[in-house]
């Protein structure tokens, strides 16, 4: 009886492991399946636990039932999901899934500030994105400067006009203290040396003609050029007599159109009337308008004029730029 008793009970024991073993493997094949048709978002929020995740991901029909990933998540090696915001493209495993968690792959959303745009309308660009933090509390380019502790006075043309990527709830400020340090090793990698060569004395010189130069053209090839005509004019003492520096000082109530009496306006950045440059850049800058300054065409042109597709003409003298101004904004033969 005792032997019968002890077969029966190893035979109990040995079916019960068998669909034990059937039921975790059955499992665990789910595990490396897709169980995503289509691509899908989950935000888990701050301090939840594994637990909370899987029920999370379970009510959302990630995965096919919680309760054996929790009873297994240690033999899973189930680390902490990190909070944040995620996008699980179509076709994950829960594996893959959950890999996404626990390294905290979250989304990712792209900020472009443009060069030729000024602090106004980066502001209101940030404060637009419903993705961001808006926490800039500054309406104008000098407040800026102190509110992000800048040892300059103005804040305008202090970013870098390129492309970042953040999460949710990012803060305005974080941003752009990214670009300003961005901005900054752009400027670091510029040759000082080539200085030496220039009517100019610091890079923050470099950085203010950049600007103009980046709202005089948007044509990369033409950017050398136009530096040149404002490098020959430094150096002959010549007013910079450029439009982008006089609507700077009208802004932020620059209606769009530049009058006479706009040009005679006693602003600090009309180059009309002040002679050099003017105290800040007007804009933020490409790379490729700092380069522009630093390694200039070198030329004799000190004059240029839109030719009305995008381009400009060059003039070494005032009366062929006269010429020029007849033929390509007048529209008269010469």
């Amino acid at each position: 009886m005792l032997k019968r008793a002890i077969a029966v009970v190893i035979v109990v024991c040995l079916v019960t492991f068998a669909g034990t073993l059937a039921v975790h493997m059955n499992w665990s094949q789910r595990w490396n399946e897709s169980s995503l048709a289509n691509a899908h978002e989950l935000v888990v929020p701050r301090g939840a636990s594994t637990n909370q995740v899987l029920i999370q991901l379970s009510q959302l029909g990630l995965i096919p039932d919680s309760r054996w990933y929790r009873k297994w998540r240690t033999i899973l090696g189930l680390q902490q999901a990190k909070a944040g915001e995620y996008v699980f493209p179509a076709g994950s495993t829960t594996a893959q899934i959950w890999s996404m968690l626990a390294n905290g792959e979250v989304k990712q959303y792209s900020v472009t500030l443009v060069e030729g745009t000024n602090v106004y309308d980066v502001l209101a660009q940030l404060r637009g994105l419903e993705f961001l933090e808006y926490d800039i509390e500054s309406t104008t380019p000098q407040a800026l400067a102190d509110e992000l502790g800048f040892r300059v006075s103005s804040a305008e043309g202090r970013f870098a006009a390129e492309t970042f990527y953040v999460t949710r709830g990012t803060k305005a400020s974080d941003l752009l203290l990214d670009a300003n340090r961005e901005l900054q090793s752009w400027l670091d990698e510029l040759d000082t040396a080539a200085l030496e060569g220039l009517p100019l004395n610091t890079l923050d010189e470099v950085l203010i003609l950049a600007s103009i130069v980046e709202k005089e053209t948007a044509l990369v090839s033409e950017r050398p050029v136009i530096a040149s005509v404002f490098i020959q004019r430094l150096r002959l003492g010549m007013r910079l007599q450029t439009d982008p520096t006089v609507i700077y000082g009208l802004l932020p109530d620059f209606n769009g159109n530049i009058t006479r009496r706009d040009l005679r306006s006693h602003t600090p950045w009309n180059t009309y009337v002040i002679r050099g440059l003017p105290p800040t850049p007007i804009a933020l800058v490409s790379r490729d308008a700092l380069r522009a300054v630093m390694v200039h065409e070198p030329t004799e042109y000190l004059y240029f004029v839109a030719k009305g597709d995008g381009s400009h003409y060059f003039s070494e003298t005032l009366e062929e730029h006269n010429r020029a101004v007849r033929r390509y904004q007048l529209g008269q033969d010469n």
